[in-house]
């Protein structure tokens, strides 16, 4: 292992003089820069390094793993801080993962709420009687939702693609002051519109569909069929009307 690393180690030196050859200015510029930022200062040069070793561990760099690891070590680290900052690496490395989880989560969360409000307007507007009734049956769930910043899939997939539309107006980009570099179709897609659509589907699927059929067709649908087991010629005649 130890001479793969010495190894690994000079095929760095041996590219970085080819390198050297063809761009001496550029790599005696960046060779100033790396020791300028590895200097001591707020942070002692060992620390820096080990930062270092847990950034190119992030980065899966082959090549500067074993250098800054080398480095650490003249520098006076302990091989447990190196361990335990490619561990921080290992940890950082997951965190986007879970930070986008709960974003998802959020959005599914969003939709379920939204479209039980929405559901439950067309319910309560159904029930009502007269235009005036039905009218304020939808006004107050969709306002409800709307001032809540709950998410909608058929909303979004009116809004986000005109936004993105738009975004190819500098004018109007220049006006909204903000970064519109992951509005796409496809981040649109896959980190909007199919967790939105999940959550609509359980808050009117499950919360009110379900949970109405549940509370009142269930027991209806239970006491027919108590009816008819006590009066089998009911069960009959229900059939032959199914069947007609």
């Amino acid at each position: 292992m130890e001479s793969n690393v010495e190894a690994r180690l000079e095929e760095i030196d041996l590219n970085l003089k080819k390198i050297e050859e063809l761009s001496p200015e550029e790599l005696g510029a960046w060779g100033r820069f790396s020791n300028l930022a590895a200097a001591d200062g707020a942070l002692s040069p060992r620390g820096k390094e080990i930062i270092a070793v847990a950034l190119s561990v992030l980065a899966k760099c082959q090549w500067c793993i074993p250098f800054h690891v080398k480095k650490a070590l003249e520098l006076g680290a302990k091989k447990q801080e190196i361990v335990e900052s490619a561990w921080v690496a290992v940890m950082m490395g997951g965190s986007p993962a879970l930070m986008y989880a709960q974003l998802r989560a959020q959005l599914v969360a969003r939709g379920v709420v939204c479209n039980w409000l929405v559901c439950l307007a067309v319910w309560t507007a159904t029930s009502a009687e007269d235009t005036t009734g039905k009218i304020f049956a939808c006004f107050f769930p969709i306002m409800a939702f709307v001032a809540s910043g709950f998410e909608h899939s058929v909303a979004n997939m009116f809004f986000v693609p005109m936004g993105i539309m738009l975004k190819g107006v500098p004018s109007l980009v220049a006006l909204s002051n903000l970064s519109l570099t992951n509005l796409t179709w496809s981040g649109f897609i896959i980190n909007n519109l199919v967790p939105v659509t999940l959550g609509n589907i359980i808050g009117g699927g499950f919360f009110v569909a379900t949970l109405y059929w549940y509370v009142y067709l269930r027991p209806a649908a239970r006491a027919l069929d108590m009816i008819e087991e006590l009066n089998p010629a009911l069960r009959v005649r229900r059939r032959e009307l199914e069947e007609e």
